[in-house]
């Protein structure tokens, strides 16, 4: 009986030290094979961040006009989201505005001249006594960077939007446009950039208001670009350009100027 029960101690000793054995073993092998994971991020515009054990792993960028990647390095560009991936996981980055000029105008193309004013209720609407108060053009005194905002109609529908800025605040309002489009063409009195999702083509030019020249930041529907030019609204918002102007021109060189110096930092 006492050997029979020392054998059985025995057996269940060796057992136990193999279950034991084994569970470390199972352990083990669950880290070995467990996939890291990735925090999102959310990083200004012009801004860098490091992806947190993300070393000696090689990544790219869904969208690397919203954020590129450079080692484990991540920097914002274009306010937006997009995907940062690899073999190992990935993970969304955001990237938010670092400069705010002016708020952005109402883009939604199509949109009524009622939900234009609803969405421009917190601004004095401005009436325009050289349009002989056309039903087809909305003025609003601006803020912060904007001296007027303008929006242009054709059968009720939003089809053009303006917005007027002194040209003292040329470096703002390159970082501001930059944030937010892709500069695409230029010729010899206007500059092109769309947004990434090629909804919304901007034109930026110069205008003289009541003797004072203005950056002008036109807004509209990028399937219309080519239409833009020759639209009531754009002949009424520049009748007063002086197209061969001197001062003009080294305004736009100005701005064109900083925008390059912009992007050859990116």
């Amino acid at each position: 009986m006492k050997k029979t029960f020392f054998a059985y101690k025995h057996f269940m000793s060796a057992l136990l030290m193999a279950v034991c054995t084994l569970s470390f073993t199972s352990c083990g092998s669950d880290d070995d094979d467990e996939t890291p994971s990735f925090e999102n991020m959310e990083i200004l515009s012009g801004s860098s961040a490091s992806i947190e054990n993300g070393e000696k792993i090689s990544w790219t960028s869904q969208q690397p006009l919203i954020a590129s990647v450079s080692g484990n390095t991540v920097t914002g560009h274009i306010i937006g989201t997009t995907t940062i991936s690899s073999v190992s996981g990935s993970f969304s980055v955001t990237v938010k505005p670092a400069n705010t000029l002016y708020d952005e105008p109402c883009l939604e193309w199509g949109a009524s001249k009622g939900r234009v004013k609803s969405f421009m209720q917190s601004y004095t609407e401005k009436s325009d006594d050289y349009i002989d108060n056309s039903k087809n053009i909305l003025d609003y005194y601006g803020t912060k960077g904007a001296y007027l905002y303008k929006y242009g109609f054709e059968n009720n529908k939003l089809k053009a939007a303006a917005v007027f800025v002194k040209t003292y605040y040329v470096e703002a309002l390159v970082k501001h446009l930059s944030e937010r489009y892709v500069k695409v063409d230029t010729d010899d009195d206007n500059i092109y950039m769309i947004d990434l999702d090629k909804k919304t083509i901007v034109i930026i030019s110069t205008e003289k208001l009541n003797g004072t020249y203005y950056y002008t930041v036109m807004y509209g529907e990028f399937s219309n670009s080519n239409k833009m030019k020759t639209s009531p609204f754009i002949n009424a918002t520049t009748r007063t350009a002086d197209i061969g102007s001197n001062e003009r021109k080294e305004l736009m060189n100005a701005f064109d100027a900083e925008l390059n110096k912009l992007s050859s930092i990116k």
